[in-house]
Parts: C-alpha cells; structure tokens; sequence
C-alpha cells in the first residue's frame, strides 16, 4: 500500500472544499487499490472478510473504517428508523473487525456511522471530511438502493472525499447495492417489466454506463474509483441475476467495440478482493463467485427476435469458491493456487447429439403450463394435425397423487383445445400414473393411431417410481418409436436424459435458498434417467426455477456430458436433422469438457472453463449456427 499522506487539518478543510469545482470525468480517476463487494447480507463471516482485506491495507495504532449510508434512502419518514438501523450495522462491521485485527493495532478498531443519507447531507464536505483523515482504513458502503446512492454521491464533495481516500489506498467495500456502485458502468436496475426470468431480453435491464457525454444526467453511473475493467453483480444465484449478468456483458460489448467488460457476480453471504482492478481473489463467505468473460474464448453473440432474445455462443463461465480459485482481470485468465489455467478449447460439441433418437419428433418442455397460450401448444397442435389423426395422448407422473396427476393433465388439454385442437374434431385422452402403478395400466394399444403423447413430469424428486415402473418405461420408449410426435414436459424432460437431477422442485418460499444451495457441491443429487437421448443431462425451468446451480453440479459431476438448461414457454425441439428453440425465452448449453474442478474450502463448487451457449426462439441448437 503506498505511504499514508497525513494531513493537517487545515488541508483536510482546503481539499474538502475544493472538491466542489474539481470533480474529474469518469475513466481519468484510478480505481481504488482494493475493493472488497460482497453480494448481500451482513454475516459475520463476510464482515469478517472485508475486515480482514482492511487490516491487511492498514496501519497506525487503530483501524478506521468509515460507514457509508447513501443507499439507505432519503424519506424523512424514515429518516430515524435508518439511523438505527445503520447504527446497528456499523457496530457490527466493528464487532467482525475486532474479532480479525491483530496486535499491531494496539487501539483495535473503530468504525464510524457517516450521515450521507440525503444531497444536503453529501454536499456538505463537513460530513465527509473524515476520509481525508490519515487514520481512515477502510470503507463500507452499506446494502439497499443503489440507484439513489448515486443520485446522492454522483459528483458531490462526499464522492470527492471517497476518491481521495481510495487514492491513498483505502480499503472500499459494501454489501448488495453497496457492491453494484463499486464498478464505474453499474447495474441499475430491472424495466418494469424485467425480472430474472426474462432478463436475457435486451431490454429488460437498465444499465448506467460512466459515460458523461451520452446521458442526459451525469449522476447514472458507479463509483469514479470503482473498478472499470468489470460490471459488478449481487445476490447473483439467490435472485437468479446470471441472466442480468450475462445480458450487461454481451450490452457491454456493443457499447465499447466489441472489448467487452468482465461480469463479476457474487451471490448473497459471498465476497471477494479486487485489487488494483486486476485480480479477484479470496472468495470469502458461503457459496461462490461467478466471472462471465465474453472475450477469452472469442464468444459472439446477437439479439434475436421481436423480444431481441440473447443469442451468444463460446462464452466463459468461471465459478470461484473459497480456497484458491481466483481470475486475472488483465489476462482474462482463471487461477489456482495462484497458477494460471487458461482456456484450452475442446472440440466444438456434436449438434447431432440432439437429434431425435427415432423417427419421432421429440418436444422437451422446459414448463410449458408457465404460459398455457405459449406458441409451443400451438406448434405441437399443429404438428399433431400433420399427422392426420386426431388424438393425443396425455399422461401425466410424479405428481403427489393421481389427482392432481389428472388435474394437471386437463389443464394440458385445455391449452392444447385452446391452441387449437378442437374437441369438435379431435380428442384429448389423460391418464394419470400414480404411485406404485395406481393410476391404472398402460397398453401399449393406447399407441395405436395417436398424433401425438405428451409426457407431463410433476416433481423431479417424485418422478423416480414412475421411471422405476417397467411398464411406465416401456410405455415411454414405445411412444418415442411409434408415435409420429412426442412431447415432455417438465419432471419428463428431466427424464429423457442420461441422468437427471432429483432435487424436489422449489416453491415460491424456497426458491431463493434452494437456487444458493445449488451452487454446493453434492447438494445437486442425481439419479438415472430413461437415456432416450444419451448422454446429455436437461434441467426444465432453468430461469424460471434459477436452476444454474444444478447445471453446473451436472457437468462437474458428468464432464463429457453437455447440461442443457430449457426456460419455461419454451421447448428444445429435436427431429431427426438436428434440433430448434421452439417458443418464449431461451435454452442454454453448458459445456465443462474443457473445464477444472474442484470443492471450495466451504463445499462450494470451483468450476474453471466452463463455456456456455444461448439460444433463443426459433434458433438451430449449433455451437457453429
């Protein structure tokens, strides 16, 4: 770290006061020496974290870090509930310092509550004066809105003061949107109509580019002194905010001539270093860390569509849990115990591996009741009707009981009729299989002269007996070689691949955790399904569910084998010359044959390389198309 500069006070109130004219244009100002983004949440192990990067920056007889509340809100409503909240979380950054400082600081640690918690407040410099103190170590910048903390900061004095600090090697960190504003080009925010599952259309994010000269208000961007060689994502596997990640990185390089930005994704209780904006190292907290790079491999992408849908082919996916997994933000590189392991390209993926294993067109549905007037029902009512019969074959599994089995199997009826396969014309039959073969038997003669099965999958972690039922089985692999169409859905798409994962699917409760939990090594379970088409593994409701985790935990467990991720609306269709995108939102192909594995120090997963493929609607499924 470079030598302190300790000011008189009477330079602290000179450059204080200066910082009102002087502010310099993004892009002229250093990024700090380290910043310490964590992606949400004030565990004791990630204030710890950025406690422990402070001290290791420190010096003199105490450790000064000062408590930044911009994000906090400005309602004068609320005004004394967030002083004591912000009270609360600054003893608590003092308390995880005491616990990691050592003996060299005589004095222990003091953290300091800053009141920046509206413009007045931020553009008066007595109120950020302190961070022109040479006792200053360290800075966090605390969790809620990050929009509002830039429209509060964006070229004030408290900004200037901040700037000057990180000059002179202050340690700068923060939590959720405490993290957003450390990189200058910062996420802002979803469109009204944005949200995880969508987010891979190009317009449903808004990103703020530190760029003065092209947006009409100057305070939209990140920190001056935050990084700029990456865009910083929170609560990255918990919100399911890959996809935001991935659609910034790919914006990024639209914007800058194709020398796009690193995405940096952490998911809650999880941080990281970035020093000199060059390295990202020691992962701290409970899961991991995900680098999105869109150069190293040479990827390209394209928006395709009226919903302008990323469609993007060879791009980097680097998980980083504890325990020496780091990234080169310079050389684009992953690391190692500190060693190099750069991308050594496997041969591209065999698109005939998602041909139909037999003269079936074989639908797999990612969650097609998401939206039953999805364009899919349409696509298979009409390739139904090509056959020239007139019934389809609904039968629905892993449900809790044939009930609901049967239920869910009109509601397929009922978007197919509305899609149009007419009851006046033709004929809709469900049977649903139950536990233990209660729902009744399956002749194959129930084959004979069908335009169509639908497979409809309920549970993941229910969906074993039925596959396990020889007859169910047997009825399965007959319908893919005599019926002229098939279709699965859900659990049943699941189960076509070689394996599939058994996890119970999660509720609107337990989405979020269970999306966190994923990323852990052996929380993903497994087990064997039918193999109709070999050697791949398919994850339905992949956005929908933030099912990433399970590909990842896929491909570290199957390396030669591709994991697929379907989005509900949306099926992978296969024929016989190859396979399409059919419907709403997207399908990713995650290759780990190239990759590095291994279990972080917290059992999460380190995966190095992996490479990701989007597809969007109407799209080959072809690392070359």
């Amino acid at each position: 770290m470079p030598a302190r500069i300790r000011r008189p006070l009477l330079a602290i109130a000179l450059a204080a006061a200066l910082a009102l004219t002087t502010a310099l244009p993004v892009g002229a100002v250093e990024p700090a020496d380290a910043l310490v983004p964590i992606g949400a949440g004030y565990s004791e192990t990630t204030l710890e974290g950025f406690a422990q990067t402070v001290v290791g920056h420190a010096d003199g007889d105490v450790v000064q870090i000062l408590v930044v509340t911009s994000t906090y809100g400005d309602s004068l409503a609320d005004r004394e509930e967030n002083i004591e909240l912000a009270s609360q979380r600054t003893q608590q950054i003092e308390d995880a310092c005491s616990v990691v400082v050592t003996a060299s600081f005589p004095d222990g640690c003091d953290a300091i509550l800053l009141h920046l918690f509206d413009y007045a407040e931020t553009h008066d410099p007595a109120n950020s004066a302190v961070f022109y103190d040479a006792e200053t170590d360290g800075a966090y910048i605390l969790g809620g809105d990050q929009d509002l903390a830039m429209h509060l900061l964006s070229d004030s004095p408290a900004e200037a003061a901040m700037e000057d600090a990180a000059s002179r090697g202050v340690v700068f960190g923060g939590n959720s949107a405490g993290a957003a504003v450390e990189s200058t080009n910062m996420i802002a925010d979803y469109t009204a109509s944005g949200w995880p599952y969508n987010a891979l259309e190009r317009g449903q994010i808004i990103v703020w580019w530190a760029d003065p000269s092209d947006t009409p208000d100057p305070t939209e961007r990140g920190l001056t002194f935050g990084s700029q060689r990456s865009v910083i994502e929170q609560h990255i596997y918990a919100r399911g905010r890959l996809t935001r990640l991935l659609n910034t990185v790919a914006q990024s390089d639209d914007r800058f001539g194709g020398q796009s930005l690193l995405g940096i994704g952490l998911d809650e209780d999880t941080g990281l270093t970035i020093t000199n904006d060059a390295l990202a190292s020691g992962v701290f907290g409970a899961t991991s860390a995900a680098v999105v790079d869109f150069e190293a491999a040479g990827a390209t992408h394209s928006w395709v569509g009226d919903r302008e849908t990323l469609s993007a082919r060879n791009v980097l996916l680097h998980v980083l849990a504890p325990g020496g997994a780091g990234y080169d933000m310079v050389n684009r590189t992953a690391l190692l115990d500190g060693a190099a392991v750069p991308y050594s390209p496997a041969a591209a993926w065999d698109p005939s591996a998602l041909a139909s294993p037999g003269d079936a067109t074989l639908i797999l549905g990612g969650g097609l009741l998401d939206d039953p007037a999805s364009p899919v029902f349409g696509e298979i009512a009409d390739r139904a009707h090509q056959t020239g019969s007139h019934r389809i074959l609904v039968v629905t599994a892993g449900y809790r009981n044939v009930g609901q089995g049967s239920s869910t199997g009109n509601l397929y009826a009922k978007a197919l009729a509305n899609a149009g396969w007419k009851e006046s014309a033709d004929k809709v039959e469900v049977i649903a299989w139950g536990p233990n073969g209660t729902g009744g038997a399956l002749p194959l003669s129930r084959l004979n002269g069908v335009a169509a099965v639908l497979f409809a999958g309920g549970d993941q972690s229910l969906i074993g007996p039925a596959l396990a039922d020889p007859q169910f089985s047997a009825f399965v692999r007959a319908a893919v070689d005599a019926a002229p169409v098939v279709v699965t859905d859900r659990a049943m798409t699941a189960a076509v691949g070689t394996r599939y994962s058994t996890n119970p699917d999660p509720t609107d409760a337990t989405v979020q955790p269970a999306a966190s939990d994923s990323f852990l090594a052996g929380d993903t379970t497994f087990a064997d399904g039918l193999g109709i088409v070999e050697g791949l593994t398919f994850e339905p409701r992949v956005t929908l569910d933030q099912r990433w985790g399970r590909l990842v935990a896929a491909s570290m467990g199957e390396p030669s084998q591709l994991a697929i991720g379907i989005s509900e609306r949306t099926a992978l269709v296969l024929e016989s010359s190859g396979s399409t995108v059919s419907g709403e939102r997207s399908v990713a192909v995650l290759d780990g044959r190239a990759a590095t594995y291994r279990t972080g120090d917290n059992g999460a997963m380190t995966a190095l390389n992996l490479v990701l493929d989007l597809f969007a609607g109407g799209e080959a499924v072809d690392p070359g198309a």
